[in-house]
């Protein structure tokens, strides 16, 4: 059986009957040829010759701008003075003190609360403060006490002190942001307003010591 089912296979192969073939006849007379196999062609390329390949796409990296270091500069402050009225000078045991701005104080230990740069943030990096007591301490009798204290957000208050016939002098860091600079009086019976005289100098990037915008 299996010798019949290869003969038959090696003439459909073949394409065209042999001589014992049997002759099948179409109802009219003629032969029905065998079946023939259809030609196998290639499969089409998805791809043109001629079309160029596509260039991959580059990369595209951002640039960041440069960062400006901010330039510090040593200049005179008068962050309290809200008035023309704020500089002098006084006598301070043996020296003339210059001042440029002032404090007004309440008794000690009530501190008096004055917004620097009016209340606004700072481009300073840092102040030194020199300080002493008005004409009334000086010229009284008593030995009479002046503090300072400097209060910030995320830094710790600073404080001093000076006494009579002396110039107190106190190095402030700052953090930028809103500055304090509050100030006392012990041993002053006077009926009057007291303060406490300063020369403020600072670590600044602009020449008022603000912040850049404000």
């Amino acid at each position: 059986m299996s010798m019949i089912v290869g003969l038959v296979l090696t003439v459909l192969a073949a394409g065209s009957a042999p001589w014992w073939w049997p002759k099948v006849t179409d109802g009219q007379g003629g032969p029905i040829a065998p079946p023939s196999r259809p030609p196998v062609t290639a499969p089409a390329s998805s791809a043109t010759p001629d079309e160029p390949t596509p260039s991959p796409t580059p990369t595209q990296t951002t640039t960041r701008p440069p960062t400006i270091e901010p330039s510090f500069e040593e200049v005179d402050l008068q962050p309290l003075c809200d008035s023309g009225d704020c500089s002098g000078t006084q006598r301070v045991g043996d020296t003339l003190f210059s001042y440029t701005d002032k404090a007004q104080a309440n008794r000690y230990p009530n501190y008096r609360e004055h917004k620097a740069f009016d209340g606004g943030r700072t481009s300073c990096r840092s102040l030194k403060v020199e300080f002493a007591g008005d004409k009334w301490v000086q010229d009284d009798e008593r030995p009479g006490i002046d503090y300072l204290k400097f209060v910030q957000e995320t830094r710790p208050p600073v404080y001093a002190k000076v006494g009579v016939g002396k110039v107190g002098s106190v190095e402030v860091q700052l953090d930028g942001g809103p500055l304090l600079i509050t100030a006392a009086r012990a041993n002053d019976p006077g009926v009057h307003n007291s303060y406490v005289l300063l020369r403020i100098t600072g670590s600044c990037a602009t020449p008022d010591g603000l912040a850049i915008g404000q």
